[in-house]
């Protein structure tokens, strides 16, 4: 999908009985081009009240090793974005 503006929707329930839903769709002619829908894995980590999850959007290196690094992949454009907080 190299040069392709996406549409993602992604749907996240953190918990440890979580669930995962994204589905890209190409805009120039609305193929879906992934799909996928995941139930009852484990989407929590730690113990207490103070645990969170650290959501994370783009691309991610290990700035160790910036040899890695390709500036002709490495970058994601963002149009239209949001993030809402369900039940």
């Amino acid at each position: 999908i190299t040069d392709e503006w996406v549409k993602v929707f992604v749907q996240a329930t953190f918990s440890e009985n979580g669930k995962f839903d994204m589905t890209l769709t190409r805009l120039s002619d609305n193929a879906e081009i992934f799909n996928i829908s995941e139930q009852n894995i484990d989407m929590w980590r730690g113990f207490s009240d103070a645990d969170f999850a650290r959501p994370k959007w783009g691309i991610y290196r290990s700035i160790v090793e910036t040899d890695s690094l390709r500036a002709d992949e490495e970058r994601v454009r963002f149009a239209d974005f949001s993030i809402t907080k369900g039940k």
